[in-house]
């Protein structure tokens, strides 16, 4: 095209800013989650994906407070 593909994608500078959710060594009583740590910054959208039965629907509930925790720390 008779220019650098660098040319194409300019620079975007951003600040990430501070983290509003965060769970720490997640664990639930049932044992479907087992040490999970997550960060959330603002702005930032995050899906869980896996296969049927594999809990990421219990981390969900976990981090919303509906499964009952067995250890760790969910921070707002």
């Amino acid at each position: 095209v008779g220019q650098p593909v660098a040319s194409f994608f300019p620079v975007i500078r951003h600040r990430p800013s501070d983290f509003i959710v965060e769970t720490r060594d997640l664990r639930t009583r049932s044992g479907s989650v087992k040490g999970v740590s997550i960060a959330v910054r603002a702005g930032e959208i995050v899906g869980l994906a896996g296969l049927v039965g594999c809990g990421k629907g219990d981390v969900g509930r976990a981090i919303f407070g509906i499964a009952p925790l067995a250890g760790g720390q969910v921070v707002l």
